[in-house]
């Protein structure tokens, strides 16, 4: 138990100071709140939104969501699940349940908590700005996550801002 708990205090504090580190050198950082939804400029060249406030994801990285984009890519979509579930570089599915319909997305695991698409299509998008509540789902992880997405179309509007605000790549 020792072990485990020195673990997931170090991956704590590094995703942490990567989080600190990968704030903008400028002084001009974008940082939005909306309920327990927030929407920052994590890099100089990168914004995020983020379904629960930084300082808590800091504490305990895991049971999220998260949105990223980069001026002039796709919109990529994070989920977050628990320390030790995956594998990193593993191919996954990500299903997201939406009102009794769910659409399935290529995934890769980035870490050994998370797995993330190349793309976020236009029509699940359109349906998460509308929804109230959402459910996903990653291949090889025993249980569904459900989340609060009732903000989701204003939190949209902020990352599209974030984003606009980045210099051109």
């Amino acid at each position: 138990m020792l072990v485990r708990t020195a673990t997931a205090a170090a991956l704590i504090t590094a995703l942490a100071a990567v989080l600190v580190s990968a704030l903008p050198a400028s002084g001009a950082s974008f940082d939005v709140k909306h309920g327990h939804w927030s929407v920052m400029a994590i890099t100089p060249i990168t914004c995020m939104a983020l379904n629960r406030p930084a300082e808590e994801w800091n504490f305990s990285p895991f049971n999220m969501l998260a949105l990223r984009q980069r001026r002039g890519s796709p919109l990529r979509l994070q989920v977050f699940a628990w320390p030790g579930v995956f594998k990193q570089g593993q191919n996954v599915t990500i299903t997201v349940t939406i009102d009794g319909g769910w659409t399935d997305l290529p995934a890769q695991t980035t870490d050994n908590l998370s797995a993330e698409t190349s793309f976020l299509p236009p029509e699940l998008l359109a349906r998460l700005r509308t929804a109230g509540k959402a459910e996903f789902a990653i291949s090889g992880m025993p249980s569904r996550l459900l989340f609060d997405v009732s903000a989701f179309d204003t939190v949209m509007k902020s990352l599209e801002d974030c984003v606009r605000q980045l210099p051109p790549g």
